[in-house]
């Protein structure tokens, strides 16, 4: 059903537009393009759809030597474009217009064709209006018909943010009322089910621990972690290294009870124990993962183990294992436990090309599943190291908020 009745006597170009139709609308400051009665139309060949942020590499050139030392690229903004319509408008609703895109405004910028994520923008420029001089036949005054262009910049970071972590969390997802129907066809994102991703709240004891995070963005992500305690800890100490970028965290344990809830929000660079700060308790970097790599999702795998490992193994016509596969982490649905929400798997720590499988580090525990479907990808490798006392150990809830290019 559309999301517009004819008004004036006449059908207009909104009369078959509704809410978040794909390239045809975009949201504003939580408003719909369609309710201002603005079309995002094409100039009459394509629609422009940015692919990057614009960027410069810097880098150095030294006499007497061949090429360009390469330090590192900054990204500096992201621009979209709209060829924009409007049909009919009142001076009233025209005026809402004007205000809707006013010049100081910041706001968050929805793409239908992206509807999980959002960047901070603010309109940069705006076209005079090309339009056609007609009176509004309900009001007697102006009738503004005519075509613009409108360009959005994000301000801050040049990445969106991510509104959701796994594909099962479309059912809490805030804008259906605009983009009806984005649980059924948005999987291809990057997001996986719950069911078939590592578990992110964990429990941890003294010694080295590895950490295993999915990042489904295409843009690094900031770490959150929230520990609490069954028992009360006096003194100790988790080290949190990012082998895979050389970044280190230290956090100072001391003082947790049985009622504590420590975060630790590396994003927001916000650390707090029970509501208070705590910031003179965490020291060295900032902890972020590396955008995800190149996603892999093979069906009619076979998960077997040998009392040791698990091992999941492959028809060699549709996949081979490789040694660039050692050090990639396998995620799967937990079949041997009913109850669990959330999936299993584990890093790969060496292939068989015999049998075409990989085997998997003991830490994974042992599985059996001989029609399993499978994701392959690459993790940044994190490590925790907890110096507590034996015999206790904390409870961690890993959290990231996906970014996006």
């Amino acid at each position: 059903m559309a999301a517009h009745e004819p008004v004036c006597g006449r059908a207009n170009i909104m009369d078959v537009i509704d809410k978040g139709e794909i390239y045809l609308t975009f949201v504003f400051d939580g408003i719909d393009s369609s309710q201002i009665g603005v079309a995002s139309v094409s100039d009459g060949s394509t629609y422009d759809t940015p692919i990057l942020p614009e960027f410069s590499d810097n880098s150095l050139e030294v006499d007497g030597y061949d090429g360009k030392y390469y330090f590192n690229t900054r990204l500096s903004q992201k621009s979209f474009t709209y060829n924009c319509f409007i049909d009919n408008l009142s001076a009233f609703e025209f005026d809402q217009l004007k205000s809707w895109i006013r010049p100081k405004k910041i706001g968050k910028l929805i793409r239908p064709e992206e509807p999980y994520r959002y960047y901070w923008v603010k309109v940069s420029s705006v076209d005079n209006l090309g339009n056609i001089p007609l009176t509004h036949p309900d009001t007697g005054g102006v009738s503004y018909t005519g075509n613009f262009s409108i360009t959005f910049t994000t301000v801050g970071q040049t990445c969106g943010y991510g509104m959701l972590y796994y594909q099962d969390d479309l059912k809490y997802y805030e804008y259906r009322d605009i983009f009806d129907g984005t649980q059924d066809y948005y999987y291809d994102e990057g997001l996986l089910y719950r069911e078939e991703s590592l578990p992110m709240s964990v429990t941890m004891v003294s010694g080295e621990n590895e950490v295993q995070i999915y990042n489904p963005g295409t843009y690094n992500s900031k770490i959150r972690a929230i520990i609490s305690t069954d028992t009360a800890i006096d003194s100790g100490a988790m080290i949190l290294r990012n082998e895979t970028v050389g970044d280190v965290s230290v956090i100072t344990l001391n003082g947790l009870t049985t009622d504590s809830k420590m975060i630790l929000d590396w994003g927001e660079n916000i650390y707090t124990l029970n509501g208070v700060d705590c910031s003179d308790k965490v020291e060295g970097d900032l902890m972020y993962l590396q955008p995800r790599n190149y996603v892999e999702r093979q069906e009619n795998a076979s998960i077997s183990n040998d009392g040791t490992n698990t091992m999941v193994s492959f028809d060699e016509k549709v996949r081979q294992v490789r040694t660039d596969d050692i050090g990639k982490t396998v995620m799967f649905k937990d079949e041997m436990n009913v109850n669990s929400k959330d999936g299993a798997g584990g890093r790969i720590i060496g292939i068989d090309k015999i049998t075409n499988r990989f085997i998997l580090d003991k830490s994974v525990g042992l599985y059996s599943n001989p029609n399993a479907t499978v994701i392959i990808t690459k993790l940044d490798k994190l490590s925790c190291e907890l110096n507590i006392p034996e015999g206790q150990s904390i409870n961690v809830e890993w959290q990231i908020v996906p970014r996006y290019l």
